[in-house]
């Protein structure tokens, strides 16, 4: 019996092909209750073979995620001066806007909707990097990372 792995890394799942049979394997506790399915015992080199590249391909799922190309937006504001970003008309019905890193010296630094808004600390002066991510899902629950937005805000 020949067995065909497939990894979709548009929606991180993977399919196992056993004959005429496909496994949908949506996470590794899938994985697993696959592999320990009872098969006989000339199989068991298949599901070991089938082990070691789905936790491999599995694993690949968070270096996946940090190839995302950044977009840089560079911005000045006087004192605590009020900035607003507006990413979209629209907030994503599967998904989010969010803060991966956040400003260090804020009044205001947070997620409307899909607007993001930043207004320093009184009296802070120099530069705050603020990283901001949009995440979504087609569906299933499984939410990949899709665009990166990187905020240099210099205040004077």
């Amino acid at each position: 019996m020949n067995i065909i792995f497939i990894k979709d890394t548009v929606f991180d799942k993977a399919l196992f092909v056993t004959g005429v049979t496909i496994h949908k394997i949506n996470s590794k506790f899938q994985l697993f209750s696959f592999l320990l399915s009872p098969l006989s015992k000339k199989n068991m080199k298949l599901k070991f073979l089938s082990l070691i590249i789905g936790l491999f391909l599995i694993s690949c799922k968070e270096d996946m995620n940090n190839d995302l190309e950044s977009e840089v937006i560079k911005v000045t504001l006087e004192g605590t001066e009020t900035f607003e970003h507006k990413f979209s008309d629209t907030r994503p019905i599967e998904g989010s806007y969010d803060i991966r890193k956040q400003a260090q010296h804020f009044q205001i630094s947070e997620m409307q909707w899909a607007t993001y808004r930043y207004q320093a600390k009184e009296g802070f002066k120099g530069r705050e990097t603020v990283e901001i991510v949009l995440t979504g899902s087609p569906g299933d629950g499984n939410f990949t990372d899709y665009q990166k937005w990187v905020f240099e805000i210099d205040v004077k």
